[in-house]
């Protein structure tokens, strides 16, 4: 199946990009509030509001939850081989 493989840190995703890829779901989803990066920043995920996570997403591509994958329009969010082979099927 072909696919577009695209690196967060050399090809930042620009606001619409995001909020498009996010189609209407808090930016919640693609946050890895458990990651190293996020941790060091001392933030606490719970009390942000949304509009200040996708600013974050924008600033650090550390701060997502990998891999992002859009199959049939649809986003899955991390490492879930399960869902993934379902979705490519």
């Amino acid at each position: 199946m072909p696919f577009e493989e695209r690196d967060y840190f050399k090809q930042p995703f620009s606001r619409d990009e995001l909020v498009l890829l996010l189609d209407g779901a808090s930016p919640r989803t693609v946050l890895n509030a458990k990651s190293v990066a996020f941790k060091k920043s001392g933030l606490n995920a719970d009390e942000l509001p949304d509009e200040r996570i996708l600013e974050l997403l924008l600033e650090e591509p550390r701060y997502f939850k990998r891999p992002l994958v859009v199959a049939d329009g649809r986003l899955l969010v991390g490492l879930n081989a399960q869902k993934l082979a379902e979705a490519l099927d």
